[in-house]
């Protein structure tokens, strides 16, 4: 079983996460309507002109699906991609599961991310990363003084 964190959390935080955490006892019978297998990956992404006009079309012939996502919870992060990997090899371009961008999502208490901030400079140097995500103000502008320091 999942534990979800509450130590510092407002209280709507804990009732949403109580809710999250229920509904994962009692999940609902899957009614993805073209019954493909579901896949979730970064929403940061690059897509050739060929895989876009196959999203379009697909879209246009089967708009169930895009019904379906608008009640998802994170539909950005599992949309195109349960699309695009169900999708004949030869109608996309190939998916390369190279993600550029350097997030800490591994800290206590956090479920969605860390904010970046100092501790975070030498594993965000030795990524060779090209992008960041998760500065906030004002915790990271020692990070982003640092880094403006090394370029």
């Amino acid at each position: 079983m999942i534990k979800y964190p509450s130590d510092g959390q407002t209280l709507l935080n804990r009732v949403k996460d109580t809710v999250l955490k229920a509904s994962g006892q009692f999940p609902l019978p899957n009614s993805n309507p073209l019954g493909y297998p579901l896949y979730f990956g970064s929403n940061w992404v690059r897509l050739t002109r060929k895989t876009c006009l196959y999203l379009i079309d697909f879209c246009k012939k089967n708009p169930a699906m895009e019904k379906y996502f608008s009640y998802a919870l994170c539909p950005d992060e599992a949309f195109y991609q349960t699309i695009l990997v169900n999708a004949p090899a030869d109608l996309i371009d190939p998916i390369s599961n190279t993600n550029l961008t350097y997030t800490h999502w591994n800290r206590p208490l956090e479920k969605y991310g860390h904010p970046l901030d100092e501790r975070d400079f030498e594993a965000l140097i030795q990524s060779e990363l090209l992008f960041a995500r998760k500065f906030e103000f004002p915790a990271s502008v020692p990070l982003m003084n640092r880094i403006d320091q090394s370029i």
